[in-house]
């Protein structure tokens, strides 16, 4: 025999074994009643860490389980656990129907009385979906807790269909933020970017979520301005218990921690994500229309009083730290209940990420790279959340509840780039350049809504009224370019000099500044009204029987629901870009060995205006355009009914 055919062999006998020992336990889970599959329901086999939850449609599988005699247990809320004790043979399919009968199945005519679903449970959010007519998908507060989020952002990842852009966008079924509607708690929320409809779910602590839901599918009761999904964003409600947590935790990040890190002078509270105004463009700047009228020695004169520290620092980052409080309380008069429940979020990461540019140009010699330029950003990121939510049942039929949220977030880039241009001539243009850019959201949300049922609930009232305010800013954003030409960048011939623009060029490289603010505020309003028209298929009294199976026979269930909803909201971006050029005049000349000073001292205060020597400094520019700023509000009423 050849040792290919007996390698061959070898081969056949060797997957025989491997699927043969693919043992197989799979079923459906259904009520015994009505014969609908049960989603969420978790199946477990004991003395084994095989465990799962149900599917939408009910079923479950579970692969790879060893030879033996088992007791599988279905377990679901409101409904009575079912065991049942089964054996696996080798390579066999073991298939297993579990009809659950209900509590109150159970007990026959006695009358008790059950808690719903656990709100963020994996269970509620999977009978949500079952019953909700729209297609939706999305992940739970207990699914939140079980995998590694911290963040809004970090848990949409984990929800089919969507996927994070930076961090913090979130792209729906390949379309990207433009085209996706972010909700709180049935309210809508601001745009949090200047330039385009976006929102940075990084904003929002996971711990203070209790669910988080998009909706892909068009309703009549849903606005219509997306095509790639509602998100709706829930948070925690108060509980019938009362409670404390506290969570302290840490992560290293092997390219960052205890690694060289680069930062800048900013403000002393950038460790609260907010900026004490140690950025702000100074007082004394006018508008951008008196600025354009001033004389250059006024404009000399102004870039004194700019005078942050262009410095790059160096230090050792330390490992993230994420701190979590929560207390919930609850109180009983009489018929009516009072609870609130509170949060506090901070957390503080560092991350280093390196990225290189490539520019490519076609030539008759063919493709020809052009420059490559290697970017290294050190970031800082910083989440400062409090959330304080009021619940008030007046009686079993009318709820109240207050949900307010205040999220700092901000982040601090430093960047740092070094590379070359023109690499296709010789010589070459030899670059190093920095960026100091930091990023600042403030977010308040509060929403009212209140729950009312009317007539044994032949008459429902649902309402939602909401408020959302939304700052961005961006103070003092820095930009430093030094360039040197030569065969080599080691060119003793020539050395680094920084591109500062000649006297009344618009200023765009070194001593580039720019501050910009968003503000953007939401008031909504939402409403729907729904009429229980439910039909018997027979009035006779006598058919009128409380057994369960036959009622759900003999009736079925039509709703009508007719609601509206209202919207306001307005916005106010400013933008100022300003910039230091070469200062001269009558009588004078700038002092060109100014450019070839290193960052930390080319723009000290003694080398602005005319200086003591008698040569010229620099000078303030603006490059402000009209189109820079702008104010914007829109008004939206719609209305809706629907039967169901």
């Amino acid at each position: 025999m050849k040792l290919t055919h007996l390698f061959y062999g070898l081969i056949l006998i060797i997957n025989f074994q491997v699927f043969a020992q693919n043992n197989t336990v799979k079923g459906i889970v259904k009520d015994s009643i009505t014969n609908e599959t049960i989603p969420g329901a978790a199946v477990i086999i004991e003395g084994t860490n095989f465990k799962m939850y149900t599917s939408f449609d009910g079923d479950f599988i579970f692969n790879k389980v060893p030879k033996g005699t088992y007791v599988i247990t279905i377990k679901y809320s409101g409904y009575t656990n079912y065991e049942e004790r089964f054996t696996v043979d080798q390579g066999q399919t073991v298939e297993i129907n579990a009809a659950l009968g209900s509590v109150v199945q159970q007990i026959g005519t006695m009358h008790a009385t059950a808690k719903g679903l656990k709100k963020g449970s994996q269970e509620d959010l999977a009978k949500e979906q079952k019953d909700n007519v729209k297609v939706s998908d999305g992940i739970s507060e207990a699914s939140m807790k079980s995998q590694p989020t911290t963040r809004a952002s970090d848990a949409l990842g984990k929800v089919s269909g969507a996927s994070i852009q930076d961090n913090k966008f979130v792209i729906v079924r390949g379309l990207n933020d433009r085209y996706n509607a972010p909700y709180l708690n049935g309210a809508p929320l601001p745009s949090s970017e200047s330039d385009k409809k976006a929102f940075t779910f990084d904003i929002f602590p996971s711990n203070m979520l209790s669910s988080l839901v998009i909706y892909k599918s068009s309703a009549a009761d849903q606005p219509g301005e997306f095509a790639g999904g509602i998100i709706n964003v829930a948070t925690k409600a108060p509980k019938d218990t009362n409670y404390q947590t506290i969570s302290v935790g840490t992560s290293i990040n092997t390219l960052t921690t205890f690694q060289n890190f680069k930062d800048y002078s900013g403000s002393n509270t950038d460790w609260l994500g907010f900026d004490n105004q140690a950025r702000k463009l100074p007082s004394t700047i006018p508008n951008s229309f008196d600025f354009s009228k001033l004389l250059n020695s006024e404009k000399a004169d102004l870039a004194k009083t700019m005078t942050p520290s262009w410095a790059i620092n160096s230090r050792t980052a330390l490992p993230a730290l994420n701190l979590q409080l929560g207390v919930n309380r609850h109180y009983e008069f009489k018929k009516r209940s009072f609870g609130f429940y509170g949060a506090y979020n901070y957390r503080n990461d560092y991350s280093t990420q390196q990225s290189i540019r490539r520019e490519f140009e076609e030539s008759t010699n063919g493709v020809v790279l052009r420059s490559e330029l290697t970017d290294t950003n050190y970031t800082s990121n910083v989440l400062n959340s409090g959330m304080l939510n009021f619940e008030f049942k007046w009686n079993k039929h009318h709820k109240f509840h207050l949900y307010n949220i205040y999220s700092v977030n901000s982040s601090d880039r430093t960047t740092i780039r070094k590379g070359i241009r023109e690499m296709d001539n010789d010589p070459h243009i030899y670059e190093k350049a920095s960026n100091r850019w930091y990023t600042q959201n403030n977010l308040y949300a509060g929403q009212l809504v209140g729950d009312h049922d009317f007539f044994h609930k032949k008459f429902k009232l649902n309402w939602v009224g909401g408020f959302s305010n939304i700052q961005r800013e961006v103070p003092n954003m820095r930009r430093m370019v030094y360039q040197k030409t030569g065969m080599t960048e080691d060119d003793p011939s020539s050395e680094y000099t920084a591109i500062v623009q000649n006297n009344g060029t618009i200023p765009t490289a070194a001593g580039n500044m720019t501050w910009l603010n968003t503000k953007e505020n939401i008031y909504s309003f939402k409403y729907d009204v729904t009429f229980d028209v439910t039909k018997k298929t027979q009035k006779k009294k006598d058919e009128e029987k409380e057994n369960d199976e036959e009622d759900h026979k003999k009736r079925f269930k039509l709703e009508a629901k007719v609601g509206g909803m209202h919207q306001f909201r307005n916005r106010d971006f400013t933008a100022r870009n300003f910039g230091f050029s070469r200062y001269k005049g009558s009588g004078f000349s700038f002092d060109n060995s100014l450019l070839t000073l290193p960052e930390d001292q080319i723009f000290s205060s003694e080398h602005l205006g005319l200086m003591s020597n008698g040569l010229g400094g620099f000078k303030l520019e603006e490059a402000s355009k009209v189109n820079d700023s702008y104010q914007a509000n829109s008004l939206l009423n719609a209305g809706f009914n629907v039967r169901c």
